[in-house]
């Protein structure tokens, strides 16, 4: 989480040593439960090292592992920004 969407929320949010304790994958969704407050803060795992870039798959897998863990929270609602395609240079069309 070196830069980017991923640098602004760590240094928002913080909670890196929960994320890592969950030890997830690349394809993974995770997510820093914030009790007491309105919303959870989730994270999706697209890519090994922060300055690696994320593939299409990568992003899918990560989004559908995202839909999961929302769904068990019961969060139904979800704000994004364009993920992954600013440094990263994918297409938002084709996330």
């Amino acid at each position: 989480m070196g830069a980017g969407i991923a640098k602004q929320f760590r240094e928002t949010f913080g909670g890196q040593e929960e994320l890592k304790d969950q030890r997830k994958k690349v394809g993974g969704g995770v997510v820093l439960l914030r009790r007491g407050e309105e919303r959870n803060i989730y994270y999706m795992i697209t890519k090994e090292k922060y300055y690696h870039k994320p593939s299409y798959k990568s992003e899918w897998d990560a989004l559908k592992e995202l839909k999961k863990v929302c769904l068990q929270n019961q969060d139904l609602r979800l704000a994004m920004p364009k993920i992954a395609c600013g440094l990263d240079g994918l297409e938002w069309e084709k996330v």
